[in-house]
């Protein structure tokens, strides 16, 4: 009879924690909008009825994809969901968002780890925050000094070095000792030796950066640029260029003697270096897949396979936005040697022809069809 009503038990449980998880559908967070008062923060459904008022938490981060909502309140950090239970006390100087089923939480001033049920899988000894990415190693500080651990607090990569980073997107990590960098797995494996001043991420996306998903790696040693490949073999060696910039959609920025030029994955030059210069134009922090490629007075936008969009007579360029019901545009606005004026889409696709003596900035306003 006991063995049964223990049976019944279990059964039971695991009912009840799966009818837990399925309480929360990931796309019932659409369903809930963040609103913001004067330091303040709540949420309103689809129809504006509050569901949680203002006044009653600093900060409330979006729902995330189990329905926990990270938030503020009276200078404490703790989780909530959606109906206001709390999930994970109000009882830490900090917390940070899940990653890997594990978030980052500051007590006492130390950082440690806790579960999504609040439970502390990592104890509070640590000097820094950090987040179990692609590697599921998070970077840890002890008395100064950085290495990586696991998901259960393992030394993955001894805690010993002056240094460490690691991405959301790449495979490996980097670890700095006297100076210079060298490359980790993510089984604590040293893959090259510690001999790069400098390794520079390329852009994965607007939020991400990559090692080599992207193309080749930059890396500078002795004031000198290379490119290496995902073997760490240099394809491009060190001193063949004064200036590379990181690769962007496998391709790269390069310049020798004052003229730029651009080469592919392969080392192999598809622009020849005869150019005054040649840039990724830039609008704040974003910036475009496409090429602006000057010689003399004269520019030309170059799609981002480096073919050309204009011929070499725009006399310059801007970079305009607009917001949509459901999207953010941006685009260029370009002015020609005839002085007038069209754009080209931030993918590179002539929208508005040269036929316009001005064309007026929306200014990343909305605009309404």
């Amino acid at each position: 009879m006991s063995k049964l009503l223990n049976i019944i038990f279990l059964l039971f449980i695991a009912v009840s924690c799966k009818q837990q998880n399925a309480d929360f559908n990931a796309t019932e967070s659409d369903s809930f909008k963040r609103i913001m008062g004067e330091n303040s923060w709540g949420f309103v459904n689809q129809n504006g009825d509050t569901i949680i008022p203002l006044n009653k938490y600093k900060f409330l981060n979006p729902i995330d994809e189990e329905g926990m909502i990270l938030a503020h309140s009276n200078a404490k950090s703790g989780y909530i969901n959606i109906k206001q239970d709390t999930i994970i006390p109000f009882i830490y100087d900090d917390l940070s968002v899940f990653s890997n089923g594990l978030v980052p939480a500051k007590k006492n001033g130390k950082y440690g780890y806790l579960d999504r049920k609040g439970n502390v899988v990592i104890p509070f000894k640590y000097e820094n925050e950090s987040h179990f990415y692609k590697c599921r190693l998070a970077s840890a500080k002890l008395d100064g000094k950085y290495g990586f651990i696991d998901q259960s607090g393992n030394e993955i990569i001894p805690i010993q070095f002056e240094k460490v980073r690691s991405n959301k997107i790449d495979s490996l990590v980097c670890a700095m000792k006297n100076g210079k960098w060298a490359f980790f797995s993510c089984s604590g494996k040293q893959l090259t030796d510690f001999k790069y001043d400098k390794i520079t991420e390329s852009y994965y996306d607007d939020r991400n950066y990559t090692y080599f998903l992207k193309g080749l790696c930059r890396v500078e040693k002795d004031s000198r640029v290379a490119y290496i490949d995902n073997e760490f073999n240099e394809i491009v060696p060190f001193g063949a260029y004064e200036v590379g910039e990181p690769f962007r959609n496998h391709l790269a920025i390069v310049a020798q003697n004052g003229k730029y030029g651009i080469i592919d994955t392969l080392g192999k030059t598809i622009v020849p270096l005869k150019y005054d210069f040649i840039e990724h134009p830039t609008e704040f922090s974003n910036e475009s897949n496409l090429f602006a490629v000057t010689k003399g007075q004269n520019i030309q936008l170059l799609d981002s396979d480096a073919n050309p969009i204009t011929d070499f007579d725009i006399k310059k360029f801007e970079w305009d936005s607009y917001k949509t019901e459901d999207s953010y545009q941006r685009y260029f606005v370009l002015t020609n040697s005839s002085g007038m004026t069209g754009t080209v889409s931030e993918k590179g696709i002539k929208e508005l022809p040269f036929q316009y003596q001005e064309i007026k900035a929306f200014d990343g306003k909305s605009v309404t069809y």
